[in-house]
């Protein structure tokens, strides 16, 4: 393998984030939603095949009809011998050769349409049934959704399985009858699942990867294709908060993949035309009445976006604008202690010491670290770079996310250069 390439490991990563949800959503178009089960072993088999099968022969041009191909063919053969093969619809079903039918966009379109409104229309709760829309159609596993979700990892486990059980004997939820009306009654949950997908991309979970802008696309794609339905501010606050991100993807990784934090990266590299996009969708976004937690987002990631340098950024606005946004969602303690962080690059004071260690009472041990690092912040703008490096010290203790631990780890030497 030429060096730098991506191994097939990799590769075949790259592609469940990029087509599993299209292959289930396809599948279950073609099968039923009463064989969900089915279709999400056959698929995960899939992958597991192409692992062993691509290694030796690569990866084939069309790798989404070959996964589509080899999964559709297990179902098949495993309902044959389970007698449970009844009258397929011709027009439905793929040719083994041809892959997607004609229509590929649109019926995949169409078809992961149907799938998310399965999903946020199961008789779950709105927790639930985000983690399971996340499974189902985003292909998140329990470690990545109990990382977007901030709970244990054997919570999200259980949860799938309490679900799964649940499902299996209500199987009402099968019957269900939806239309594109529906988008605008489950908007919020939709909106949930998607800023859910792209933070995980974000900041991925994965060790090898800082970024995941496989997902981060996928979520904009996503979004896009239920705008086209119905569309609201909240949705353009959501797409404009996307484009915003995206826009500084460029500067956002050096050359070790380890991430650049805002006051260092080149902003000459961040792509204008995204940042016009985030723009465009920004002045859609604003409500007729009550401000929306969405817009409030996309208006900070706009000012630190539309700064001119770090020092220009308009620290004063956005801590108001973190305290407005907590006073939306008071249990949030991560909504203060960004509050506080902008505060102190334009107020730093030891004063602020006290009010952001409280901040540990309201804030997950995991989270802990992020208080450190704050801390360690403040003190270097006030010069006292010893208690500085002793609290960057106890964040990278405390950190159990292998890319905030290298970030933090850069950080601490560069100090000490």
């Amino acid at each position: 393998m030429p060096e730098g390439m991506p191994s097939i490991e990799q590769q075949t990563d790259h592609l469940f984030r990029q087509v599993s949800g299209k292959v289930v959503a396809v599948l279950t178009r073609q099968f039923g939603v009463d064989k969900i089960e089915e279709i999400l072993d056959a698929v995960q088999d899939a992958f597991e095949a192409a692992l062993i099968r691509w290694r030796f022969s690569g990866v084939p041009n069309v790798p989404e009809a070959w996964l589509l191909t080899v999964a559709r063919r297990k179902l098949i053969n495993q309902q044959r011998r389970m007698k449970r093969i009844t009258s397929l619809d011709g027009g439905e079903m793929l040719k083994e050769e041809g892959g997607l039918p004609k229509e590929t966009e649109v019926y995949i379109r169409d078809s992961q349409l149907a799938l998310l409104l399965l999903c946020v229309n199961l008789p779950l709760s709105t927790r639930d049934r985000i983690i399971t829309t996340l499974h189902i159609l985003c292909g998140f596993s329990p470690y990545e959704l109990a990382k977007a979700m901030d709970v244990q990892y054997e919570a999200v486990r259980k949860s799938l399985y309490r679900n799964k059980q649940k499902l299996a004997a209500e199987k009402s939820w099968q019957n269900i009858k939806w239309d594109d009306s529906q988008m605008a009654d489950h908007k919020s949950t939709i909106h949930e699942v998607f800023y859910a997908l792209f933070y995980e991309g974000y900041k991925s979970a994965k060790p090898e990867n800082g970024i995941d802008m496989t997902m981060c696309y996928e979520a904009v794609r996503l979004l896009s294709t239920v705008m086209e339905i119905s569309s609201s501010s909240e949705s353009h606050g959501l797409m404009s908060l996307f484009y915003f991100h995206l826009s500084r993807f460029p500067a956002r990784l050096d050359a070790e993949g380890i991430r650049i934090s805002i006051e260092h990266q080149d902003r000459s590299l961040w792509d204008k035309a995204l940042i016009k996009a985030g723009c465009y969708h920004l002045k859609l976004a604003k409500p007729e009445d009550e401000l929306n937690t969405r817009y409030l987002e996309a208006i900070i990631a706009s000012l630190h976006t539309m700064a001119p340098s770090f020092d220009e950024t308009p620290w004063h606005q956005i801590e108001d604008l973190y305290t407005k946004w907590h006073s939306l969602d008071n249990k949030n303690g991560m909504l203060k202690l960004q509050a506080l962080t902008a505060a102190l690059y334009h107020r730093p004071d030891l004063a602020l010491v006290a009010e952001i260690e409280n901040l540990k009472t309201e804030l997950s041990a995991a989270h802990h670290y992020l208080v450190d690092a704050t801390l360690a912040e403040m003190y270097s703008m006030l010069g006292d770079n010893d208690s500085s490096n002793r609290f960057l010290q106890r964040a990278i203790e405390r950190c159990e996310d292998v890319h905030d631990k290298k970030f933090l780890q850069n950080k601490l030497i560069g100090k000490k250069k």
